[in-house]
């Protein structure tokens, strides 16, 4: 099999975001995206998308976790080492990753607005229904001939 010096570089690109390559990796990588402007380009977008990732925020279980860490470790090692050498493996795992973590701020974004109309109808009613009840618990009150007659009866 020919050596493929872009995928050493994104293997290596992937493997330093997640934890540290050593010395000879990074000086070869370094000399590598010196002069490679697509390797470059993706170590900038791996790094955005890792970034973006971090910005997510939302409670689990401690030990789910570690198991999906442990899990996305072992799949990105099995990747690597040759079990799927495929590119659109690898882009469409990351792609089934981005909309598992997408989906659920999705729904929570689009939910928001219909929980606004409801309670924004909710305040119409009670204002309509407050509108017209309270005149009429009232009139007794500014009616005070009203109220005398009803009790000369």
């Amino acid at each position: 099999m020919p050596f493929d010096a872009h995928e050493k570089a994104r293997r290596l690109i992937d493997q330093s975001l997640t934890e540290q390559i050593g010395p000879e990796d990074e000086g070869w990588l370094l000399e590598h995206n010196a002069g490679c402007a697509d390797c470059v380009q993706y170590a900038e977008l791996s790094q955005r998308v890792v970034r973006g990732l971090h910005g997510f925020s939302f409670e689990m279980d401690e030990g789910v976790a570690g198991r999906v860490q442990a899990a996305a470790t072992a799949h990105a090692q099995r990747v690597w080492s040759g079990g799927l050498r495929n590119s659109g493996a690898v882009w469409l795992t990351v792609a089934a990753a981005a909309l598992l973590l997408a989906v659920p701020v999705y729904q929570r974004w689009k939910a928001r607005p219909v929980v606004d109309a409801a309670d924004a109808a909710l305040m119409e009613r009670v204002e309509d229904r407050v509108s017209r009840e309270v005149p009429r618990a009232l009139e007794p009150l500014l009616q005070p001939s009203a109220v005398a007659k009803g009790a000369d009866q």
